[in-house]
């Protein structure tokens, strides 16, 4: 099994799609040119010349997150509602809270081929592109799929929403009551060495590989490489890296 680029997923007019929202995105995006502008107005009118500096930095963060906005509006093929706790990496000793809404499917058959092609895609290395200011890569390290047999998890944050989602798959499939969920990632000094590298490669592999190396890094003592190495070894299947 191989999972399919959206280039290679034919979509018919009468499918049914679920994207990113729009509207958010892009009311940031122009917010920023908004920003930029007002920038070089008030350094032409004061004579401020940091403005322009300040605004041409702006400008440049602005055009680099183009893809970001351009990539909502393309298509993609592609109800547990859960609450987290994680150490706030910007401010050592204060905890965050996100809320995150996820679906569950429950699947029929052989998924091992499906939880093979998913983990390949995790260690998946993406190919640099060149661009007129470098080389960067396509690879977003945000992975909204999750699977423990036979169990697929989506993170559900694309429009339409996930009751329009479920409401659509009903009429195929037995749809079971919403829970809610609450998860704790702030006080795994506590936990053996397995559990606490359990919760980090839980953690990344939500996509929130950022907090796992914060994390790792205040366990374990570690550097910023070697906890970064650690955490990608523990999502990429490989043998649990000791401390």
């Amino acid at each position: 099994m191989r999972l399919l680029r959206l280039s290679e997923v034919p979509i018919d007019p009468k499918d049914r799609v679920h994207r990113h929202g729009r509207l958010g995105a892009l009311a940031a995006w122009l917010a920023g040119f908004g920003a930029v502008a007002a920038m070089f107005y008030f350094a032409s009118q004061w004579g401020a010349k940091p403005l322009y500096f300040f605004g041409t930095l702006t400008l440049l963060f602005v055009l680099l997150m183009r893809r970001f906005v351009t990539a909502r509006f393309h298509p993609s093929n592609w109800l547990v509602r859960e609450r987290i706790q994680t150490p706030d990496p910007a401010h050592p000793g204060v905890s965050q809270t996100q809320y995150l809404r996820h679906v569950e499917l429950e699947l029929a058959g052989d998924v091992a081929p499906l939880a093979a092609a998913l983990q390949a895609e995790r260690i998946h290395k993406a190919p640099l592109q060149e661009h007129w200011y470098g080389s960067s890569s396509t690879l977003y390290e945000d992975y909204p799929l999750s699977m423990t047999p036979p169990s697929l998890r989506i993170r559900w944050d694309v429009v339409p929403g996930a009751s329009q989602f479920l409401k659509f798959l009903g009429s195929q499939i037995r749809i079971g009551d919403a829970v809610t969920l609450t998860s704790d990632f702030t006080n795994v000094q506590s936990l053996s060495v397995g559990e606490q590298q359990k919760k980090l490669r839980e953690l990344a592999t939500r996509g929130q590989t950022i907090t796992a190396v914060y994390i790792a890094r205040r366990l374990y003592g570690c550097g910023l490489a070697e906890a970064k190495t650690m955490v990608e070894g523990l999502v990429g299947g490989s043998r649990e890296p000791r401390p």
